[in-house]
């Protein structure tokens, strides 16, 4: 998972890396659907520093970068799915035997 690298990473980023870092965990599903230029504007840092991030964290590029997390916003909502709590659980076998007459 591409944040799972961001904060294995973390210490060894520069200021302005970051800076990036900060705002990419704070606002994966936002950062998906922004561009190169927006994300330097929102973290007050250069197109390139977003570039060296990228390839800092092992992707081709800030594009590549996106598509990784992109993919893990999907699963972590396809987890979230799944995951039934014996709560939930007893909740439902509550309401259905509460409707049994």
């Amino acid at each position: 998972m591409i944040l799972d690298i961001i904060h294995g990473h973390y210490n060894s980023f520069f200021d302005s890396e970051k800076k990036i870092a900060d705002y990419i965990i704070q606002h994966p599903k936002e950062v998906v659907n922004m561009t190169i230029k927006e994300l330097a504007q929102a973290c007050n840092t250069s197109q390139a520093s977003v570039s060296r991030f990228a390839r800092k964290c092992q992707m081709d590029s800030f594009h590549h970068l996106k598509v990784n997390l992109a993919r893990d916003c999907v699963n972590e909502i396809e987890q979230k799915s799944n995951t039934i709590s014996t709560s939930d659980i007893s909740g439902s076998l509550e309401t259905i035997l509460s409707n049994v007459p």
